[in-house]
């Protein structure tokens, strides 16, 4: 482990010619003595500073029980909006299956239709989504 300041070392890499890229980092080194490697604080982002802070995205909290399942599902959440509350259920290519509307801050959602397997339920409410997974048996 680094022991000094001195031990430590910054240093940048333009990444401006990978604009609009999908791009990978990837660490390699190569050392002659058996020497450790320590890699601390990457950052990557867009533009020539670093940014001050980064902004928490919103999301809706609640619990899918009991999952594992083999018949119904419930969905519990708080802070819910009768009028603008709904659930997506999708399969792992993200075709779409069902909706609901959120009537109740416990909804009952049956799966009994659905085929054994790994499911993902997005809930939305007034513009903000969350997601979340489950497994049918």
């Amino acid at each position: 482990m680094p022991e000094y300041l001195t031990h430590w070392r910054n240093d940048t890499v333009n990444l401006s010619s990978f604009t609009n890229n999908d791009i990978l980092v990837k660490f390699e080194t190569t050392n002659r003595a058996g020497n450790n490697l320590y890699i601390d604080n990457i950052k990557i982002f867009e533009g020539q500073y670093a940014p001050q802070s980064i902004n928490k995205t919103k999301t809706l909290e609640f619990n899918i029980y009991p999952n594992p399942t083999c018949s119904n599902i419930s969905i519990r959440y708080s802070n819910y909006y009768l009028s603008s509350s709904y659930l997506n259920i999708y399969n792992p290519l993200g075709e779409f299956l069902h909706s609901s509307l959120i009537k109740n801050p416990i909804t009952l959602l049956p799966t009994e239709s659905l085929s054994p397997g790994i499911y993902f339920i997005q809930l939305y409410q007034r513009g903000i989504k969350s997601t979340k997974s489950f497994i049918k048996w």
